[in-house]
């Protein structure tokens, strides 16, 4: 949680060699039976290229200037993107209405029908000449090396692939590799952002993948991202060059020797639109092809908050012994002069370096503070929850209140997106409320890792009307039939309340689940999560 903190000091721990080599061992039990059979070079040459200027033309342009008339050209316009078909719409709109650029920096790209949609989006894009800039990182690219490079031919769209592994094709290889050079490979982009002709952005929490999307029928998550208008777009792709030329990145074109990679990526691209074709059903939601989105785009001035913003972001520090905390230094600005209530949202909650002492310091100042994670039963990371079922009492004993997501939460059917019904809903949220009228979303979660290890990006918006918006939406979550409130009782025990009654035990889906927290809690990883 570390935003309460301003000790520069405490935050650049580094984790624990113990737990730096148990984690290393764990990954290559886990990548067991598999043999590496290729290599990326040592070095590769990249060229620099940088944001263009918003764009004068197009409907973005058109729809950014009236924003601008209405709010001022130094306030951008917000509008809370919660419903996870809107999340897709949104990106749908920015790829098919971009005149000039769009560029594109996400953690997980996965190769689904909504990662084929939206990749298929944005190749239509570049065909019609509009400059694409794809930027994704390493760690679950497996098996998609061809792709990446034949991708990477077409004259208008280029791939860029964040701290790769050098060895490519086998999972043993690898694990031997993360073992010699965990320091640089344990150190993974995070970071979420579209930017579109420089005047609109989408920043949040949402990766791209049917999960993020309500499109998963196993689980989907609830997220949060937000949609801008105006300056902090530019500020935006200020953050995302800085990736984009850093040295930690290799170019698509890097990933294959093949000599007929053009050929490839049109047959690539008749095998996506089939797929899509036979996935009509699940995507019904969702238009296939592109369209004119002008009458969504004509509502945006009238239903837009507008304030002032400021983006904050890591540096791409790999393999250094600076840890990229520089996102985490900025959100100090934000809990500045508090008199109220602080609220925060986050999947994956792991207390750390005096995080409860600076929050007990906040509660006995009169501010009331509110947090709503994962139970058991809604989280997807078992390997967390396990570090994170130790502080509830602590954090309880600060005067906290505590609310954990239900996977059974009855605004489930607000995040499935039809036809879908998923097994169960979990968070997926970043977000943290600041006395109703300032906030922060973004990518990180609240643990060691997104302060430590991962590069993170996002928005401190000071805008009441957007925070008054996203509170509304908080306070839904809480709601008995949502979450679990976890208190400790008149006998000092834990308990967990919702409109199904009061548990004692925490609340999870499956016996395998609780064996998983157990197991992983005998594992000294906790500063790895």
């Amino acid at each position: 949680m570390y935003f309460f903190q301003g000790t520069m000091g405490m935050r650049r721990k580094d984790p624990k060699p113990l737990a730096r080599f148990a984690a290393a061992v764990l990954a290559i039990f886990f990548l067991l039976g598999f043999v590496a059979c290729a290599t990326l070079p040592q070095d590769y040459p990249r060229t620099e290229s940088y944001a263009m200027a918003p764009s004068e033309e197009g409907e973005l342009a058109r729809v950014a200037k009236k924003i601008s008339e209405k709010f001022g050209e130094e306030k951008s316009g917000f509008l809370t993107i919660d419903q996870n078909s809107d999340a897709l719409d949104w990106r749908l709109m920015l790829a098919d209405q971009a005149q000039h650029s769009i560029d594109a920096q996400y953690f997980i790209w996965h190769g689904d029908e909504s990662g084929m949609l939206l990749l298929l989006r944005l190749l239509q894009a570049a065909d019609r000449g509009v400059r694409v800039r794809l930027l994704v990182d390493d760690l679950l690219l497996g098996g998609a090396e061809k792709s990446l490079a034949a991708l990477d031919t077409h004259p208008d769209l280029e791939v860029r692939v964040f701290n790769p592994w050098k060895g490519r094709g086998g999972a043993l290889g690898k694990g031997f590799e993360f073992l010699g050079k965990m320091k640089k490979l344990n150190a993974r982009m995070h970071n979420k952002v579209m930017v579109a002709d420089n005047r609109f952005a989408i920043v949040g929490g949402r990766n791209i993948g049917n999960e993020y999307f309500g499109l998963s029928k196993k689980y989907n998550f609830r997220d949060t991202d937000v949609l801008c208008v105006g300056p902090v777009a530019a500020e935006l792709s200020k953050s995302f060059d800085l990736y984009w030329n850093s040295e930690s990145v290799y170019p698509g074109e890097a990933f294959s020797t093949s000599k007929t990679l053009d050929k490839y990526l049109k047959k690539r691209r008749k095998v996506w639109q089939r797929k899509l074709a036979k996935s009509e059903d699940l995507l019904g939601s969702f238009s296939l092809y592109p369209q004119d989105w002008s009458e969504e785009l004509n509502l945006l001035p009238d239903i837009m908050s507008g304030g002032l913003a400021k983006v904050v972001y890591d540096k791409p520090l790999v393999g250094t012994d600076m840890p990229p905390v520089q996102m985490f230094e900025g959100l100090d600005e934000l809990f500045e002069d508090m008199r109220e209530e602080v609220f925060i949202i986050t999947p994956y909650l792991i207390p750390h370096d005096g995080d409860l002492n600076e929050i007990q310091g906040a509660i006995d100042q009169g501010i009331r503070v509110k947090i709503l994670t994962n139970s058991l039963g809604a989280t997807d990371s078992p390997i967390v929850h396990s570090a994170f079922r130790r502080y509830r009492r602590p954090i309880i004993e600060t005067g906290t209140e505590l609310y954990e997501l239900r996977h059974d939460a009855e605004i489930q059917v607000l995040y499935d997106t039809p036809p879908v019904r998923a097994k169960f809903l979990g968070l997926h949220s970043k977000v943290i409320i600041v006395d109703y009228d300032r906030v922060y979303v973004g990518s990180s979660n609240f643990d060691p890792r997104s302060v430590y290890l991962n590069t993170e990006v996002g928005l401190l918006i000071d805008d009441p009307v957007l925070a008054d918006e996203l509170a509304r939406l908080f306070y839904r979550d809480l709601a008995p039939e949502n979450s679990w409130r976890v208190r400790l009782d008149e006998k000092d025990e834990l308990i967990w309340e919702s409109s199904d009654g009061i548990l004692r035990k925490e609340p999870a889906r499956t016996g395998w689940q609780r064996f998983q927290v157990g197991f992983y809690s005998l594992l000294p990883i906790e500063d790895q999560l």
